[in-house]
């Protein structure tokens, strides 16, 4: 199954009018947490949760995501609002910080940048997104790929086919930043 997943992914690269996605698949060497801590549609937020892990598969990363207010200490932790105003983080459709290595907040109210067809596929891109910042530290983007600062319409286009992934750079800061998680973890921290 893993050989014919990622044959089609590799295939559909090459013809990816983005290509930002070079990332080859490792074998999964470890697991995240994810608590989602908002309600929202059950059907919705489980496809978007299967395509963060989807996006997460080929560099190692498994997630496993759990639900409910109180997340476990090492938990990722998101929470959906649909009230946030404009002028915070204008253009932004979430928002982690990487300092506390926990924390994100997806902006469910600004997911209509795109057209409803496509909102569930943004999502699971900007869960993918904002788990990113948390893993790599730090507040940073790339040029191309999924950790792109703003999304445009070639990107959205990739999203609905699956194609938008980390770069390899983003995939090796990714990969680093969870072997720094796990390395406190196991020091007792």
């Amino acid at each position: 199954m893993r050989i014919l997943v990622s044959a089609l992914f590799l295939s559909c690269l090459t013809t990816n009018p983005v290509q930002a996605a070079e990332v080859r698949w490792v074998e999964r060497q470890t697991t995240i947490a994810v608590c989602i801590a908002a309600a929202g549609p059950a059907h919705f937020l489980q496809v978007a949760e299967q395509i963060a892990s989807l996006i997460y598969a080929p560099i190692g990363i498994g997630i496993e995501w759990l639900y409910g207010r109180s997340c476990p200490a090492a938990a990722i932790e998101i929470t959906l609002t649909f009230d946030r105003p404009d002028t915070f983080h204008p253009r932004s459709l979430g928002f982690a910080n990487p300092n506390d290595g926990r924390n994100i907040e997806v902006f469910a109210n600004r997911l209509n940048v795109v057209s409803e067809s496509r909102r569930i596929d943004l999502l699971g891109h900007v869960f993918a997104h904002e788990i990113g910042h948390i893993l790599q530290g730090m507040a940073r983007h790339s040029a191309t790929g999924l950790m792109k600062a703003q999304w445009d319409e070639p990107d959205y286009r990739a999203m609905e086919q699956h194609l938008l992934m980390f770069t390899v750079a983003d995939a090796g800061l990714i990969r680093d930043g969870v072997a720094r998680r796990e390395a406190l973890r196991n020091a007792g921290r």
